[in-house]
């Protein structure tokens, strides 16, 4: 492929444009950008944060965890719920059984995750086969009308059966 040349003002045009677009500067804009490239976070997972090491015992702080699996739409408190209820139904000794725990909760919430996303993805697939299915039947209809000459000679001839069959006004 041939190398474009780029004239010296798109390119003093282009540094121009790049110093004022530097990102979201607040925290709340930063906050948001980093969902910008969320598709569907069946496996989204976030960094470590810089100087944090996992408690005693190896296992996340609670916010931390969730912070793991959770999406825009998720709810903390329920994935909290979530996690708690296997501590308590497990109730794990020691750091290899606390982090199969968590493991086990992140995998169950995700799961339910791509189960709703799953059968949202289905019926949006349904609901576009069904527009297209109308699309296709009216398209056929209008091709049926359009294309076919008995139909046009039958409707005339229909009108002006009609018009005889009226009464005509007396002058």
């Amino acid at each position: 492929m041939p190398k474009r040349i780029v004239s010296e003002r798109k390119v003093a045009a282009n540094r121009a444009n790049a110093q004022r677009s530097t990102g979201p500067r607040t925290v709340e804009g930063k906050a948001q950008s980093r969902h910008n490239a969320t598709r569907h976070g069946l496996r989204g997972t976030l960094p470590p944060e810089r100087g944090t090491v996992p408690a005693e015992g190896g296992s996340l702080p609670a916010e931390r965890a969730a912070a793991l699996v959770l999406v825009a739409d998720d709810a903390f408190n329920r994935y909290a719920e979530l996690s708690g209820a296997f501590v308590a139904d497990l109730v794990p000794r020691g750091a290899a059984e606390q982090f199969l725990v968590e493991r086990m909760a992140r995998a169950a919430w995700r799961l339910r995750r791509s189960e709703s996303v799953e059968a949202e993805l289905l019926d949006a697939a349904e609901e576009a086969r069904l527009r297209q299915a109308v699309r296709d039947a009216n398209a056929n209809f209008k091709c049926d009308l359009l294309c076919d000459e008995d139909y046009e000679e039958d409707s005339v001839a229909a009108e002006r059966a009609e018009w005889a069959a009226e009464p005509t006004p007396l002058a």
